[in-house]
């Protein structure tokens, strides 16, 4: 297992419609320790969990270093379109430590 200690959990919600276009983008755009993907379609390499809630909102999860908060928050706010859509909301957890498995070349 591998200890990610003091990132930042970012927790949004976004319209359906637009979910997996913010999901792709963070996931190309942030540098982020985390070795896990879950959902949207990509890979195995970053730590991204996307979570249908019902048929309209879809709730992003991911945790990143603290330099690239406000970045990814911008990107979010943006490409979720919150303020058009009326929908949404993103919460920030500020110093959560994760346990996570080690990546596949790190394991003997």
């Amino acid at each position: 297992m591998q200890t990610i200690e003091n990132a930042v959990m970012i927790v949004a919600m976004v319209e359906k419609s637009v979910a997996n276009e913010v999901a792709s983008q963070l996931y190309t755009m942030t540098d982020s320790k985390i070795s896990i993907f879950y959902g949207s379609g990509q890979s195995n390499e970053k730590g991204f969990l996307g979570i249908p809630l019902n048929d309209e909102v879809v709730e992003i999860v991911c945790a990143v270093d603290q330099p690239e908060v406000d970045s990814i928050v911008k990107t979010i706010s943006e490409i979720g379109r919150l303020d058009e859509l009326g929908k949404g909301s993103i919460m920030i957890v500020p110093s959560v430590t994760m346990m996570i498995p080690s990546p596949k070349s790190e394991n003997p």
